[in-house]
């Protein structure tokens, strides 16, 4: 796996592992939107991974997860990763590291675009869109967080 922001910790060597078994695990729990759906399908400690789907031609806008750190590495389509300013084209099996204070989004391609995002949480971990700071994709999204916000 080769990771833009590559650090060797506990984080990049909790997302190798995850990789070599993602065929094998099964969601916990999942979250559906009208444009994504995430599922954690991992739960370790502090670590968590969480498989997103984002529908062909989506923009996701800027926005960070205080108190996550992840390794989001692209499993299926085309998109545009862009994080702390940075533009990276997606690509199979690529990793990107995303800090938790670090401002990312992206853009998906024409393609249903899948990646796995590997999390090490400050707390317990639970689902990532109750830490998302910045604008929501769609107006469905934004009721999602209400509602998520509501129940914890």
């Amino acid at each position: 796996m080769r990771c833009l922001n590559e650090v060797r910790d506990e984080l990049h060597d909790y997302t190798a592992e995850i990789c070599g078994r993602l065929m094998e695990l099964k969601p916990l729990h999942e979250i559906v939107s009208d444009n994504f759906n995430c599922a954690v399908v991992h739960r370790s400690g502090l670590f968590q991974t969480e498989l997103c789907r984002i529908q062909p031609g989506h923009r996701i806008p800027l926005h960070r997860h205080p108190g996550v750190d992840s390794i989001d590495v692209s499993i299926a389509g085309r998109g545009l990763f862009t994080v702390g300013g940075i533009e990276v084209p997606s690509i199979k099996r690529y990793a990107v590291r995303i800090g938790q204070d670090v401002w990312h989004g992206g853009q998906n391609g024409n393609d249903l675009f899948i990646f796995a995002s590997c999390q090490r949480w400050n707390r317990e971990p639970s689902h990532i869109v109750l830490t998302w700071e910045g604008p929501a994709c769609t107006p469905a999204h934004e009721r999602l967080f209400k509602t998520m916000k509501d129940i914890v």
